[in-house]
């Protein structure tokens, strides 16, 4: 993640990797085998070294102690729910970082009398479409709930669309997608968030509340 000065003693002169592993299962079941239900569990792990030169929508250039994650994400899916062509999808993914105590109270220097640590994130969400998106006329809606806790994650790979990317947030995000013709689609994705612990000024988590519509116009060549 970033090549550091080996001459430098200490975790600076490290250069700081992630190792990232995640194991997928997928059962498939229902009439001719057209659902499924997918399991993924993984893990994250980051050396002890140093980041300088993050330039993410909310970066954090400083140690990557403390960011021991394990992951569990997922999804079942079903075909044809209302009619050929339509599926619904129910997804989740989660993040819950064991060593949070130590990156939110050492790394980040916040106060463990007044602020908790929060190694959770996750999400939880539902999605229905018509068509696979490739022809006039197919759509897909989405929308999830996800909550990511201060210690839960890097913020340098948070989602920079939610929240602009900060910890310590909650909301939803709705999304849709129409095909206007076969090769052009609009997508329409809407984000609200809000702070999980409030009066937090630390700058990485340091947003009461946000709003984020994007509107974009997909054209396939």
């Amino acid at each position: 993640m970033d090549d550091r000065a080996e001459s430098t003693a200490g975790p600076s002169g490290r250069d700081a990797w992630l190792f990232a592993q995640q194991a997928v299962y997928t059962h498939w079941f229902g009439e001719n085998s057209a659902n499924s239900l997918i399991l993924a569990p993984g893990f994250m792990k980051y050396n002890q070294s140093v980041l300088d030169a993050a330039d993410n929508e909310t970066p954090f250039n400083g140690s990557t102690r403390a960011l021991n994650v394990m992951t569990f994400a997922g999804e079942a899916n079903f075909a044809n729910i209302n009619g050929s062509g339509t599926a619904l999808k129910v997804y989740w993914d989660s993040a819950y970082n064991y060593t949070a105590g130590t990156r939110v109270y050492k790394v980040y220097g916040l106060s463990s009398a007044t602020w908790d640590k929060d190694p959770l994130a996750w999400l939880a969400g539902v999605g229905y479409s018509y068509g696979t998106g490739k022809v006039q006329g197919d759509y897909s809606l989405k929308l999830d709930y996800r909550q990511v806790g201060l210690g839960s994650v890097d913020v340098n790979l948070n989602d920079s669309d939610f929240a602009f990317g900060r910890l310590n947030q909650q909301g939803y995000k709705l999304s849709g997608s129409y095909n206007v013709t076969d090769f052009a689609n609009v997508n329409v994705t809407y984000f609200y968030t809000k702070a999980i612990q409030d009066k937090l000024t630390y700058t990485l988590a340091n947003l009461d509340h946000s709003q984020i519509l994007q509107v974009d116009l997909v054209v396939k060549f």
